[in-house]
């Protein structure tokens, strides 16, 4: 879970009723507004307002290992750039675990979690436009072929 007022992410043992690990970030610099299990449980996405941190999920603690802008001037795969001004709203893992949308505004940036482009690490592969009005949420196909 994520608490954007005390600038925390939490992991819990649902079972038990406790929390395993928090992980507290400088509120002025970041706040969590999302945040999502990898399916394999071995990794937690933290989306901030510009970007989403990766994090293994250690025994005692949450270790950063790649981090992914997603506001900003954004490079397109045909040597185009664009101009993402809307912070993250929503962010969803592929029932695989093999790609990650990010809602940005009215775009959806989707992230190979291992993109040969990027040398085997997390990397952006598409951005979807043309929605008239801000995406809400997203939802992923049982087989990873369909965004909604």
């Amino acid at each position: 879970s994520s608490d954007p007022l005390d600038c925390s992410v939490r992991v819990w043992d649902y079972l038990k009723g406790y929390c395993v690990l928090e992980l507290k970030f400088d509120g002025y610099a970041l706040k969590p507004l999302s945040v999502g299990f990898h399916p394999s449980g071995h990794m937690v996405a933290v989306g901030f307002e510009d970007c989403v941190r990766l994090y293994h999920v250690c025994e005692q603690d949450l270790l950063c290992c790649s981090e992914l802008p997603v506001k900003g001037i954004v490079a397109l795969a045909n040597d185009e750039s664009i101009l993402v001004t809307h912070s993250l709203s929503d962010m969803s893992f592929s029932p695989s675990g093999c790609f990650m949308a990010v809602v940005t505004g009215r775009l959806v940036q989707v992230f190979a979690m291992y993109s040969a482009l990027h040398g085997g690490h997390p990397g952006r592969i598409h951005i979807l436009r043309g929605h008239a009005n801000n995406i809400t949420s997203t939802c992923w196909s049982e087989d990873d072929r369909t965004l909604w």
